[in-house]
């Protein structure tokens, strides 16, 4: 995947103004990069897949956990199958909530909230 792919996307203005969170990688299983997109800033509830090669859109994640601002994503095999899933990580000014996501299903594989029981609305990031 090439950084104009990713330019490609983000003329598209999918997440208008606000700034958008990108993570790369094979998260199908198709040999093929993936493109996973989330909104920077403000509180919109979607994960954005692309195939990198096409561009086209391959799904979305709707976020069910509380909104701050933005959502941060990143890719890694959670369940050991050899296939990258979606991971996303809850932005500031909410509780801490990180959550793992099939790439293929979007089915939600795990969930966990670090910080809790603390106050901390600082966010996380995922990497």
């Amino acid at each position: 995947m090439g950084v104009s792919a990713v330019h490609a996307l983000l003329r598209r203005g999918v997440f208008g103004s606000a700034g958008v969170r990108v993570a790369a990688g094979d998260v199908n299983g198709d040999g093929v990069s993936d493109i996973v997109v989330s909104v920077g800033q403000g509180a919109s509830p979607r994960v954005l897949l692309y195939r990198a090669d096409t561009r086209t859109s391959e799904g979305q994640i709707l976020w069910t956990g509380p909104l701050g601002s933005g959502l941060r994503v990143a890719v890694a095999d959670l369940d050991g199958d050899g296939v990258l899933d979606v991971v996303v990580g809850q932005g500031k000014y909410a509780q801490p909530l990180v959550r793992g996501y099939s790439g293929s299903t979007f089915l939600e594989l795990a969930g966990w909230q670090p910080f809790a029981g603390n106050g901390f609305l600082g966010g996380v990031l995922v990497s």
